[in-house]
């Protein structure tokens, strides 16, 4: 019996309660559209213990890494350009003007690809002279390159050429330069390499500085590359056409000669 003023639950309603409670709870938290989201890691990056291997196998993305800049100088010699301003010693070459076929002139052809090549270069931390006819006495730098754009009277002839001085005093290093320009324009234009070279290519002034004033230092590594034929089609519509992928092409031989890949 109980005791006056005190209430007793009997085991019969307390079991009654909890169920109650338990199924309000339920029903609330079905229709609650505002329940909490998944979330796999908290702010201390610690997932929960049944979901560690989920958040394992999708880890953040990293951030692409940058080339390293590339601390070199080059000189791009644009073939023809200024040449009615060469010196004295040179004045014989002052009326040269480059080729012309299709209605375009080399000159052109040789400064607007130099300029593209400057561009690329200059975005990988390289410091670019972009040089004229005249090239400045005992001229210094990790590499040179005269652009020029070749020309001959049968139409089927076509390629690219490379040459350096015959009488160089660095010729291994000339023919690095070669061999990565050789690897990187040819593969990204598609022409073959052609193998006739003239005296006129191997002796060519700004390479001689036992002759000229106005040429490149003897330890300068240097090379002369004719991008093309202007007078066979496929070469000329490359030239002029596909400027961007003449550009890269040499400017990835260079690269690839000053980092040694």
């Amino acid at each position: 019996m109980p005791e006056t003023g005190r209430w007793t639950l009997s085991p019969i309603v307390l079991i009654a309660g909890v169920a109650i409670l338990v199924v309000t709870g339920l029903l609330l938290n079905r229709h609650d559209s505002r329940a909490a989201p998944l979330v796999l890691w908290d702010e201390g990056g610690i997932a929960p213990p049944a979901l560690a291997g989920q958040a394992a196998a999708t880890p953040a993305a990293k951030p692409p890494t940058l080339a390293p800049p590339i601390r070199a100088r080059v000189g791009l010699q644009v073939g023809h350009w200024e040449s009615d301003e060469l010196p004295v010693e040179l004045a014989i070459l002052r009326t040269e003007r480059g080729a012309n076929a299709g209605g375009f002139a080399e000159v052109d052809i040789n400064y607007a690809i130099a300029g593209r090549v400057a561009a690329l270069l200059t975005a990988r931390g390289i410091t670019v002279d972009l040089l004229p006819a005249t090239v400045p006495p005992g001229y210094t730098a990790d590499a040179f390159i005269a652009i020029h754009s070749d020309y001959n009277n049968s139409p089927a002839m076509g390629g690219f050429k490379l040459a350096r001085f015959r009488d160089s005093a660095i010729p291994a290093r000339d023919d690095a330069l070669i061999a990565a320009i050789t690897t990187e324009y040819g593969a990204a234009t598609g022409q073959g390499r052609d193998g006739y070279i003239t005296r006129a290519m191997t002796g060519y002034y700004a390479f001689n500085g036992a002759d000229f004033r106005h040429a490149i230092a003897s330890q300068t590594p240097g090379v002369i590359i004719e991008l093309g034929f202007l007078t066979n089609p496929a070469d000329r519509a490359l030239l002029t056409e596909r400027q961007e992928t003449v550009a890269a092409g040499l400017a990835g031989g260079i690269i690839r000669f000053l980092t040694g890949a």
